[in-house]
This record gives structure tokens, sequence and C-alpha cells, in this order.
């Protein structure tokens, strides 16, 4: 069947016997569907991976640029948008899960409450065994319960090392967001926004943001504003320069934006900050 852009799998497969993880529907979104894509805020797990084109996805405060290879889930009560790239639309596979070990199996794979999107180490694997599924349920009561099951466990397989690589993998994650650190530290402000951050580091932004979330428990774009920020409060309490230019030499585009975000960190205006921290006469 399909709609609104998505071809759905519907089958008569019964779960398997001792089975605590089952596929309920699995389908194919085509890439023709609208432009604003979907929104959800589910209260089961589905994840779905990018078998060819670019899209994005806004989850958990955070925006993702996604391609080929590239996984994504709805998780239980978070809420998620996802559309394609209007200049690549996107073809994505989908697995609807059912039973009690639907979330211990995402979190095998590597999701969890705050971590919807993610690269598996072997993505063509991942591909293929979402592909095998959907396959199985086009095939109907012709197909065996337990290809299916074996095909779910052979995406958990190939993302594996994301769960299974953390403690080896750590040290690489300190390693970039350490050399990010001294990019943004040490650069000229305003020199890097985050895409030309990541391109810098020859990592996707993806992996940044994971990478930064992981260690620091913050995203870049957060680290990236509160060492603006510290840029700017160190420059009002050495020179008598307006607002307008301490917010273009601590980084920020847009005075507006620096006043804005600056007293949802701080608490205060730039300026009332200023008077209380009493600069040079």
């Amino acid at each position: 069947m399909q709609q609104n852009g998505v071809i759905y799998c519907f089958t008569r497969l019964a779960c398997p016997a001792a089975s605590g993880l089952w596929v309920s529907d699995t389908g194919l979104i085509t890439g023709d569907e609208s432009a604003e894509g979907y929104h959800w805020r589910p209260d089961y797990v589905c994840p779905h991976i990018l078998v060819e084109g670019r899209g994005t996805v806004r989850a958990l405060g955070e925006e993702f640029r996604l391609g080929p290879g590239d996984m994504f889930t709805l998780w239980p009560d978070v809420d998620i948008r996802y559309s394609k790239d209007e200049a690549e639309p996107w073809k994505v596979h989908w697995l609807h899960l059912v039973g009690p070990l639907a979330e211990q199996y995402g979190e095998a794979c590597g999701f969890h409450a705050s971590r919807a999107v993610l690269r598996p180490p072997r993505p063509e694997e991942a591909i293929g065994g979402f592909r095998a599924i959907y396959e199985h349920f086009k095939a109907g009561e012709t197909a065996s319960p337990y290809h299916v099951l074996e095909a779910l466990y052979h995406i958990a397989g190939a993302c594996g090392d994301v769960v299974h690589g953390q403690a080896e993998g750590g040290d690489c994650r300190k390693a970039l967001v350490a050399r990010a650190q001294s990019l943004i530290d040490n650069g000229p402000p305003g020199a890097l926004n985050i895409s030309e951050l990541a391109t810098a580091l020859q990592v996707s932004r993806t992996t940044l943001f994971l990478a930064f979330r992981e260690v620091l428990g913050a995203t870049p774009i957060e680290h990236l504003t509160r060492r603006r920020i510290e840029r700017s409060k160190d420059l009002m309490r050495r020179t008598h320069h307006p607002l307008d230019v301490i917010a273009k030499m601590a980084g920020f585009g847009e005075p507006k934006y620096f006043l804005r975000r600056f007293k949802q960190i701080e608490g205060i205006t730039p300026s009332e900050w200023r008077r209380r921290g009493m600069p040079p006469s």
C-alpha cells in the first residue's frame, strides 16, 4: 500500500515463539512525500535508515543532516521531525518494532532516549538487513518469521560497534572534542560555524554532535556560544567598546542574537553585566 510518499508493508506472519521482539510493519519512504515531512511523538520504537538521497532530522534540540547509511529512530515520548532534501530526495527504510524487548533492541543498536541519530560502523550491512525485512514482508505468508528475526539481529550486529566500541572509542571522541575546542579557542572569533568546524576536523556534523554530547554533555553549538559569551565578558571588562562592536569581536554575527543569548545564559543583559563588572575607567 502506498500513501503520502510511503510504501507500507504489512503481513500476517506470526511473531516467532519465545521472541520478545517483532516487526509489526515496515516500509519505504519514497521521497514523494510533502516537503514538510513528518512530526511524531510516538509511544514505540521505529528505526530508519537512509538508502539514498539526503534529509534533515530534528530531535532533542538538535538538527542533523543525514545521508546514505545514516540511521535515526522514533523513540517513546521523544519529539522528532524529519524531512527530505528537496535537491536530493531521500529513500528511507523503516521498521515499526513491538514487544517487551523493542527498547532493549534499540539500545543494542546504539539508540536511547537521548540519542536519536547514529551512523552504523557497517552501513551497507545495516541497509541490507532493513531491505531483507522489507522483502520478507512483501512476500507475505510465504516468508519465514525466523528469517525476519535473523535480519533484525543482522542490523544490530552491523550497529554493534556503536555500543561495544564505546569504551575503546572513548579516547577517540575525547581527542576529537579536544581538537574542536582548540580550533574554537585559538581561531579568530566567529571564524568557524559548526558545519565548517566539522569540515575542518574531517568528520560529519552528526559525529561531531555525538562526540560533544558524550564527552561534554553539551552540543557543539552550546559550547561555541558559551565560549563567545566568555569572550564578550572579557572584552567588556577590558574595553569601552559599544555592545554591537563587542558582539562582532566575540564572534556573534548579529547584535540582537548576542543580546538574547547573553541574557539566556547569564540571566541579565550585557549592559547590566558590564555595570556590575566595573570596566576600567
